[in-house]
């Protein structure tokens, strides 16, 4: 008999095969495969002799559990924030003997003389409270309470912020507070007046109509005025309509609280020249209306760094009945009347604009209703 070749044949492939194959050699045995009965495998079965088992294929071990990804890198130290500014040195008295008494000294000032069994008073000087008034004697002189910058202060009303001076103050005629602020030599507003003087209006909430009611967008953004209501020249409608330079003043007060008034200008270009020295004067002042344009409430992001507290708002102007730009442009009057040919009715103004850092001088006609600022005389 023929030595038959051994066969090794897989579960799969034996059921690929529906269970059942013939291998003819020269003496023609037929093999087939019968399942086991525990179903662990087949039996191979040739010529009726069982040739061996085939066992079903062992189940595979279960994968590596795989490794724990990388630990993240530690994200950057924040940087540090900016030293603060050092205040100004405290100043020592001493007295200094001399025939007859003393000398007091205070920060190498000479602030009187003592005689034997004199004394010192110490007072808030009348004529400017950010000083102290220290009298010895027959002598009488200033002591700063504080300094902001070279600026001296009194704590108790004022304060200083990176080397800005802020305040407020009540307009006595309706009892509304404002902001202040000094930049320069200056002390604006830093707020838009909103005293209801007689033809003054309100942008009217959601809506581009005016009202001469107060309004919520009053509230924070004051009332508009045409020129000869800001200036406070009767009647208005002939000093909308020609030039009444004559009657306006050097520290024009206008519809200002007492002891402020409107600004010129050329006030409006010293302003403008502090916050960029590079700005010739009566013109529009590059980056100076990115230095003071609010932090916020500027249409598409067009938000200023308000680097010296003046709080430029984008309150938007009017006309006699219709509210425009609001959010987009704010608008200021000057005092200053435009000397053109054939153009009486005009007057210079300042106005920003969202999608530019100038603070931008014009010239218009002076029925229009734009903001106020008030300057300190």
């Amino acid at each position: 008999m023929k030595k038959l070749t051994k066969i090794a044949l897989t579960a799969s492939f034996v059921l690929a095969l529906a269970f059942t194959f013939s291998c003819s050699g020269e003496d023609g045995t037929s093999c087939m495969v019968d399942p086991k009965t525990d179903g662990s495998g087949y039996d191979v079965i040739c010529g009726g002799v069982n040739v061996g088992p085939l066992s079903n294929g062992e189940k595979g071990e279960p994968g590596a559990t795989g490794a724990n990804g990388e630990k993240g890198e530690q994200g950057e130290k924040g940087e540090k924030g900016e030293k603060g500014e050092t205040g100004a040195a405290g100043v020592n008295c001493a007295v200094q003997p001399k025939a007859g008494g003393y000398d007091v000294l205070c920060g190498g000032v000479n602030m009187g003389q003592l005689s034997n069994g004199e004394g010192c008073a110490i007072t808030t000087d009348a004529s400017n409270s950010a000083y102290y008034l220290i009298t010895c004697g027959s002598t009488s002189g200033q002591l700063a309470k504080a300094w902001c910058g070279a600026t001296a202060y009194d704590p108790a009303k004022i304060t200083c912020n990176n080397g800005i001076l802020k305040f407020s103050f009540t307009d006595n005629r309706d009892n509304k507070t404002y902001k202040a602020v000094k930049i320069g030599e200056q002390i604006w507003m830093a707020e838009n007046l909103n005293y209801n003087a007689s033809g003054s209006k309100c942008g009217n909430d959601n809506e581009y109509t005016l009202s001469y009611a107060n309004t919520s967008i009053c509230n924070t953004y004051g009332r508009f005025y045409d020129w000869a209501t800001a200036m406070n020249l009767l009647p208005v409608s002939i000093c909308n309509a020609i030039p009444c330079a004559s009657q306006i003043s050097a520290k024009h007060k206008g519809i200002c609280p007492d002891g402020w008034h409107i600004p010129s200008d050329a006030e409006w270009s010293a302003l403008m020249q502090f916050v960029n020295p590079d700005c010739s004067p009566a013109s529009t002042c590059a980056d100076a209306g990115r230095f003071l344009k609010s932090v916020s409430g500027w249409y598409e992001n067009g938000n200023g760094e308000d680097k010296y507290g003046f709080t430029a708002l984008s309150s938007g102007f009017g006309d006699y009945s219709n509210f425009y730009d609001f959010g987009k442009e704010g608008d200021w009057w000057s005092t200053t009347e435009y000397a053109g040919e054939d153009e009486d009715d005009q007057a210079y103004y300042r106005y920003v604009y969202y999608r530019s850092d100038r603070f931008i001088r014009d010239y218009n006609g002076k029925t229009a209703l734009f903001s106020i600022r008030c300057v300190q005389d």
